[in-house]
Parts: structure tokens; C-alpha cells; sequence
């Protein structure tokens, strides 16, 4: 019984530990206004970058499990987006509820558009959340999209 209880525990504490760490993903907005330096040291280097044009350098990402892109120029990124893959609704919906409860506890405005899109906004920023099925995959996709708002 207490091995069961231990294992239990455990498995609660990985799949605790694997939503923060997926919400991080989706915390593209948390970015906006860094620069490229800083989104290569968290995520490492791009399968691609175009830095042919100094007012929208980009950087591009994409794993097995996510895709996202990064937009920038000499102020910082002004544009990040991703869209990332989740085998159960239940999954997808745990990170997005960990990121919103993140953005809540750092006194982000956050609005419920439905039951599976959200607005953030923050001090230089606003974001998209939203959840769909991708049939064809059989998937769960929950696609982000943040924007530098103001000068």
C-alpha cells in the first residue's frame, strides 16, 4: 500500500513537473522586447533564421512536439508564435491552465474568449491562446500568439 501511495505520488509530481515545463512553451510572450541572444539561450540554436532584413529578423523552431517562430528587430522581438502538439485534451488544457495561472499570480489581465481561447495581456503585450483537435494528426494543438503593443 505505501509503495502503491509512493508511486502515486511520484507520478503526480512528474506530470505536475511536465505541465510547468510544457507552459514554458507556450510562454512565447514572455520574450517580446528581448532579444535574439535571448530567445536562442532558452530554446538554442534554430533549425532556420532569416536575419536578411534588420526590421524583421526571424527565428524559427520546431520539434516533433512544437513549432514556433520569433520576430525582431533593433527593439527586440515584437512577435512570437507557436504551436504546440499534445496527445489528450486533458493535457493540453493542464498547460494551458498553468500558464493562466501563472499570468494571474503575475497580475496579467487574462479573458476568456470560450472554453478554449483566451486574450492575456500584459504591461508591453497581448496574446492569443487557443485550443482545437486536429483531426487529421489526432492531436491537440494549442496555438500561441503574442505582439509588442505601445512604442
Amino acid at each position: 500500500m505505501i509503495r502503491f501511495i509512493s508511486s502515486l505520488l511520484f507520478v503526480t509530481m512528474f506530470l505536475s513537473l511536465n505541465n510547468t515545463l510544457f507552459a514554458q512553451d507556450v510562454a512565447v510572450c514572455k520574450l517580446i522586447g528581448k532579444s535574439n541572444s535571448d530567445v536562442i539561450k532558452k530554446y538554442g540554436k534554430p533549425i532556420h533564421q532569416d536575419l536578411s532584413n534588420p526590421e524583421m529578423q526571424c527565428l524559427f523552431y520546431q520539434t516533433k512536439d512544437y513549432r514556433l517562430v520569433f520576430v525582431s528587430n533593433k527593439d527586440g522581438v515584437y512577435q512570437a508564435e507557436g504551436e504546440l502538439k499534445y496527445n489528450s485534451k486533458e493535457n493540453a488544457n493542464a498547460v494551458i491552465h498553468s500558464f493562466l495561472t501563472e499570468c494571474i499570480s503575475d497580475s496579467l489581465l487574462v479573458d476568456t474568449v470560450n472554453t478554449s481561447e483566451y486574450n492575456v495581456k500584459g504591461k508591453n503585450f497581448k496574446m492569443n491562446i487557443s485550443l482545437y483537435e486536429n483531426n487529421f494528426s489526432k492531436k491537440y494543438e494549442v496555438r500561441v500568439k503574442a505582439n509588442r503593443v505601445g512604442g
